[in-house]
């Protein structure tokens, strides 16, 4: 089980906390979240012995007192800054200086803002085993230098008279309701209901005009005239007609 110690004030450089990365250093390990803090020479004064304390402690009830590989710490000559690099394997807890916490979406943690964190002193089973400094815990605390380059960006309101609405820890508009005024339920929505069928009423089909049939010319048979009889004159004798 790891020891907590608590830093203040200290500014953040590297920080990965939200997304796990491989080491700078370590380029074979896995990736893990991590942040270096930078402690100045005041602050050091008691930051330093306090987490010194935490490895003896963690080298005592661990490994029976006997001097493990422990992690240790760089300070510049020139400035007396001590920069001491944490990483992590769990997920780090990240809030504003409020207390509120706070994701990619909403992060105002950058490189060289000013912080609290939580950093846990414990026993590793890694080689040979040892002691590392894992941080768990960043809390913004305060606006300084940027060590990234990059510039701070703010701008102005469009309309200094537009009162701006207040938002939630989301960053969404929040709603509010004027005293005495309470907020409309949300309506549930309704689940989707079948129509019953509706049976279509029988259509009587329209009689249809048969179309007039032409009936077809018959021919008359032919008729044979009876053949005239003319009558027979007797002839006196001696008379020709």
């Amino acid at each position: 089980m790891g020891k907590h110690v608590t830093i203040e004030n200290v500014r953040i450089s590297y920080p990965s906390l939200f997304k796990p990365r491989v080491s700078r250093m370590y380029p074979a390990s896995q990736p893990k979240y991590e942040a270096s803090f930078l402690v100045d020479n005041k602050s050091s004064q008691t930051i330093i012995p306090d987490i010194l304390a935490a490895i003896n402690e963690i080298t005592l009830t661990e490994f029976g007192g006997v001097a493990q590989k422990a992690p240790t710490w760089e300070t510049d000559q020139t400035t007396g800054v001590t920069t001491i690099r944490t990483r992590s394997g769990s997920a780090v807890v990240v809030a504003d200086e409020f207390g509120n916490a706070l994701n990619e979406l909403n992060n105002k943690i950058y490189a060289g803002c000013r912080v609290k964190a939580i950093i846990s002193v414990y026993k590793h089973n890694f080689g040979n085993g040892g002691i590392s400094l894992a941080v768990e815990g960043v809390q913004f605390m305060g606006d300084d230098e940027r060590l990234d380059n990059r510039t701070s960006i703010a701008f102005e309101p469009i309309n200094p008279n537009v009162v701006q609405p207040p938002v939630n820890a989301q960053g969404m508009p929040a709603v509010t309701m004027p005293p005495g005024v309470a907020a409309a339920p949300v309506a549930q929505t309704a689940a989707p209901v079948a129509a019953a069928p509706v049976a279509a009423a029988p259509v009587a089909a329209a009689p249809v005009a048969a179309a007039p049939v032409a009936a077809a010319p018959v021919a008359a048979a032919p008729v044979a005239a009876a053949p005239v009889v003319q009558p027979v004159v007797a002839q006196p004798p001696g008379t020709f007609q």
